[in-house]
């Protein structure tokens, strides 16, 4: 009963690993074929009409969920507050909002 046990509790560990091995990889993969945070700020600074002297609070988020990866882009400028999602891929905008920043 014993030597089950320990069989058990290895087999646990080495697929715990494994999953972890390949989470790992895939993610290293995403991030590393992806636009980076400065390119994605640049096109929603484009997008915006804006030049980066002119923001200030800015935030870069890099998310990812099933299969997409995307930036969150946040930042301030004029008494406005920004806020673009980023495809992390292709570097196009996926949406934006603005709001005045009280």
């Amino acid at each position: 009963m014993k030597k089950t046990g320990k069989t058990i509790a290895i087999i646990l560990i080495v697929v715990i690993v494994l999953a972890c091995a390949v989470g790992g990889f895939i993610f290293y993969k995403v991030r590393k074929t992806a636009v980076g945070g400065e390119a994605a700020l640049d096109a929603a600074l484009k997008d915006a009409g804006l030049d980066r002297s002119a923001v200030y609070d800015v935030e870069k988020d890099y998310e990812y969920q099933n299969g997409d990866a995307w930036y969150e882009i946040e930042f301030k400028a004029n008494g406005v507050e920004y806020h673009y999602d980023v495809d992390a891929k292709t570097g196009a905008i996926k949406g934006s909002s603005q709001n005045n920043d009280d």
